[in-house]
This record gives C-alpha cells, sequence and structure tokens, in this order.
C-alpha cells in the first residue's frame, strides 16, 4: 500500500511540474496526449483485465490458472468446489482451502495433545 501511495505522490508531481512546460511548448496538443492515454489504458483494461464482480477470490485465481481469456471471463462458470479445489492445488495455489471459510481465524481443529487457537478479539466483540 505504501508503494502505490508513494507511486501515486510521485506520478502526480511530475505531471504537475511538467504540465506548464509541455503547454507552452504544444500548446493544446497536451490534451491529445491525456486522452491518448486514457484509449491505451482503456483497451489494457478491455484485453487483460478479469471480470471480478461476485467472484470469491478463490474463483478469480482458478481463473488465472486456468487461462480464461479476460474477454469472456464474464461468462465463466466456476467449477463445483471440489474441482475448483483441485484444479488450485495442482497449481500449487491452494494454501489452505479449508481454511479460508468464515473459520479462518479459528484455525486448525483441536486434536489430541493440541492447544486449542481462539479467534483474535477486539474493543467490540465479548469476551466469552
Amino acid at each position: 500500500m505504501a508503494l502505490a501511495t508513494a507511486s501515486n505522490w510521485i506520478w502526480n508531481f511530475l505531471i504537475a511540474f511538467f504540465t506548464p512546460f509541455i503547454t507552452n511548448a504544444i500548446d493544446f496538443r497536451y490534451g491529445y496526449v491525456f486522452a491518448a492515454t486514457n484509449v491505451v489504458g482503456g483497451l489494457i483494461v478491455y484485453f487483460f483485465c478479469m471480470e471480478g464482480q461476485g467472484r470469491t477470490l478463490e474463483e478469480i485465481d482458478t481463473m488465472y490458472v486456468q487461462h480464461v481469456n479476460p474477454r469472456n471471463s464474464e461468462k465463466w462458470v466456476p467449477p463445483p468446489p471440489e474441482e475448483m479445489a483441485r484444479i488450485r492445488r495442482e497449481a500449487g495455489t491452494a494454501d489452505d482451502i479449508e481454511g479460508s471459510g468464515d473459520n479462518a481465524l479459528a484455525g486448525p481443529a483441536e486434536g489430541p495433545g493440541e492447544k486449542s487457537i481462539s479467534k483474535p478479539t477486539n474493543e467490540h466483540s465479548e469476551a466469552a
């Protein structure tokens, strides 16, 4: 997150610093440069970014593992959970499929001779 923030500040500074020099040199045509970068950005999003609306992170990860075409990603139907877990496990991206649900913070089930791992609490949760 810090890298993204630093990059944002640097690019904003560079644009603000160089804009007067560029507009003095090429005048209103600077708008064409801006429009061209927006068009290129739009094309990159259209051709290379997958549709992630309404999908879990595991489904998006499986889409990348299966090399789904980004333009057809909206129509992609996720496989059943067992099949998706197998695909991700074979690709080496399934770290902890069983622990990725609501009980992910609870840790593994308590076995013989093992300590129970409790969920972290904050000031808004009730202590048991």
